[in-house]
């Protein structure tokens, strides 16, 4: 036999509140991506680039969009933190 599809009792108003809880956790997330594409860059403009082999300005640029890239993954895969507290600091200040 198949299942009975059930149908979604949410009120409106819980309908919007957990889209603005699936919007904060969002804007948290990328907010500590941007973080961690800026401390990312930090550390990559340490590294020397002098010799034989270095890409120039090609490097320059992908060194940029490498470090964006990881800081999306690292975000994206539960960070370091920073976004739990940016969403829990999000949803007080929606309720006051």
């Amino acid at each position: 036999m198949s299942e009975i599809p059930t149908l979604n009792t949410a009120s409106p108003q819980q309908s919007t509140q957990t889209n603005q809880q699936l919007s904060a956790r969002a804007k948290a997330t990328e907010f500590e991506g941007v973080f961690l594409s800026m401390m990312i860059k930090e550390m990559f403009s340490g590294l020397r680039t002098e010799g034989d082999f270095t890409g120039g300005f090609g490097e320059e640029m992908f060194r940029g969009m490498m470090a964006e890239q990881y800081a999306e993954a690292i975000a994206q895969s539960g960070g370091i933190g920073l976004s739990d507290q940016i969403y829990q600091e999000i949803l007080a200040q929606q309720e006051v």
